[in-house]
């Protein structure tokens, strides 16, 4: 199923959460005016990115970074074009880079062009998913962790407004995720984020839990909508938590 949109400050963590809580596989597109970027996720995971944009793209990011030659890149292109192979494949079959070695330079790539979209205030988005097949020669698996990047887009976003609309209903209750491989993931948490994730018990609501945490309300929120994103927590099929009756003023006596 396809899914078009614009992007808009909080659109992306969302959007993120999406593709990989539910565990896609397809191609996820960004445009705004002449600028394309693009990632693959396969299974929910960020495989690798393209750009129209040249400076950008990873072959003229290793000559910059001296990790290959103007005039390798060049031979590996045209080996590209030839064989039909991944930058990636062709610089290990011409001994220019080992496995290692590609990950993290496939890993920086990705993060490098998804930390150009969080920038964006307008845009387009479209996810064409695909039918999940075999890994592909050149498909990676990366060290980099697809719930840091949601975190950071989510920390990217400055509208305490935005944030408060995409926590929704507060007063339902929070807990940790029923996946173990959202619950378990790799992520870095900030010191507000593991305060506030100590506080999930699946018997609270999200209202109570920020209530719990002796910090700025908008520091707090914004580090829950960090970890549903994530899909860390998840707000849980229960009982709407109501919010407590305010107590009625009492009336004042003669002294």
């Amino acid at each position: 199923m396809d899914t078009k949109g614009r992007l808009a400050e909080g659109v992306l963590p969302g959007l993120l959460r999406d593709l990989y809580v539910g565990r896609k596989t397809g191609l996820l597109t960004f445009a705004r005016g002449d600028e394309r970027r693009s990632v693959h996720v396969r299974r929910g995971h960020l495989v690798n990115a393209d750009t129209n944009v040249r400076e950008e793209r990873m072959g003229d990011a290793l000559v910059r970074e001296g990790r290959i030659g103007e005039t390798d890149l060049k031979r590996a292109l045209g080996f590209m074009l030839r064989d039909g192979k991944r930058l990636g494949v062709v610089l290990m079959d011409m001994g220019l880079m080992d496995q290692p070695g590609l990950e993290d330079a496939v890993a920086r790539h990705v993060r490098a062009i998804l930390t150009k979209v969080f920038a964006w205030a307008d845009g387009e988005y479209e996810f064409h998913e695909q039918e999940d097949a075999p890994a592909a020669e050149g498909d990676l698996t990366l060290k980099l962790s697809t719930g840091d990047l949601i975190l950071e887009a989510a920390r990217g976003v400055q509208d305490p407004d935005v944030v408060r609309y995409a926590l929704g209903d507060i007063d339902q209750v929070v807990g940790l995720s029923s996946d173990p491989l959202l619950r378990f993931q790799r992520i870095s948490l900030s010191p507000t984020d593991g305060y506030v994730l100590s506080r999930v018990d699946g018997t609270l609501s999200a209202r109570e839990v920020m209530q719990l945490i002796p910090l700025p309300a908008e520091e707090t929120q914004k580090s829950l909508f960090g970890l549903l994103s994530t899909g860390v927590v998840e707000y849980l099929p229960l009982p709407r938590r109501p919010r407590p009756a305010a107590e009625p003023a009492r009336p004042k006596g003669r002294a």
